[in-house]
């Protein structure tokens, strides 16, 4: 039997990056997963899957050193976003122009993070 201080069940975007935040910290950490992700591939379609990355999701990845490599692979700004329920005069609408900024994060595939 194996003794490891973390084990993190799930290898996806939230454990990877906390298997790679705790790098470095002399800790015994395993990731249990039940296979590895496909390399990624520029030829490949896009994955349909996507999150928004805001600024501070993205500052997080830079000190895990993932950023830049997600920002070289496909990811994109979004500068607008708008948000409602089933009615479509409900919501509100987001946009990195009324608060002095190009962006207000970056949409990136799921398997790219």
């Amino acid at each position: 039997m194996e003794h490891h201080d973390i084990v993190i069940v799930g290898g996806g975007m939230v454990g990877s990056a906390l298997a790679a935040a705790l790098t470095g910290r002399g800790l015994s950490v395993c990731v249990l997963e039940k296979e590895a992700p496909a390399p990624f591939a520029p030829e490949q379609a896009p994955d349909l899957r996507v999150s928004a990355i805001s600024p501070a999701s993205a500052a997080f990845l830079e000190s895990i050193g993932a950023w830049d490599k997600a920002l070289a692979m496909r990811a994109a700004p979004y500068r607008r976003m708008q948000v409602w329920e089933r009615d479509e005069s409900a919501g509100v609408l987001f946009d990195a122009a009324e608060v002095g900024e190009d962006a207000l994060g970056h949409i990136v595939e799921n398997r790219v993070v």
